[in-house]
């Protein structure tokens, strides 16, 4: 069964994901937003286990590097809202960015992805541009970068 992401806002500043489809629900365990950059390492450690779903660009903008880490995390949405800008690069032999469920790319925000130089993210399945209005681009270029779905 293939599942659908539903994005909710709740009135105390939490991210509610739900995975239509099936009856889970998921708080978002990291949300990088509000002109924020992550980088890994660097701001944060690598590994970085989120431990739960990952958000950037939710509202505003968000950004995260991965250069030379690795990111693991649940579930990802990259751009959520209509003003949501998102940016994710992984770039470099060794970086990696393991989403052990979906990647959307562009839920109804502004979405990037870059994949490059050997940097490789990986997710059961992958949605680019999921709602209408939204724009989601993934760029995948150099030797033995890649995207990979496991379902």
């Amino acid at each position: 069964m293939k599942l659908r992401s539903s994005f909710i806002r709740m009135a105390s500043g939490v991210s509610l994901i739900v995975l239509l489809g099936s009856s889970s629900v998921a708080f978002a365990q990291a949300t990088i937003d509000g002109g924020t950059t992550v980088t890994v390492p660097g701001s944060q450690s690598s590994p970085w286990n989120v431990g739960g779903d990952l958000i950037v660009g939710s509202g505003s903008s968000g950004t995260l590097h991965i250069s030379g880490g690795s990111v693991l995390n649940a579930n990802a949405i990259v751009g959520v809202t209509g003003s949501g800008i998102g940016v994710v690069t992984v770039s470099g032999a060794g970086s990696t960015w393991t989403n052990s469920g979906q990647l959307i790319v562009g839920f109804s925000g502004n979405a990037t992805v870059d994949i490059s130089a050997g940097g490789t993210v990986s997710s059961t399945q992958g949605f680019i541009g999921f709602n209408p209005g939204s724009t989601g681009q993934v760029t995948v270029s150099g030797t033995g970068s890649a995207w990979t779905l496991s379902s």
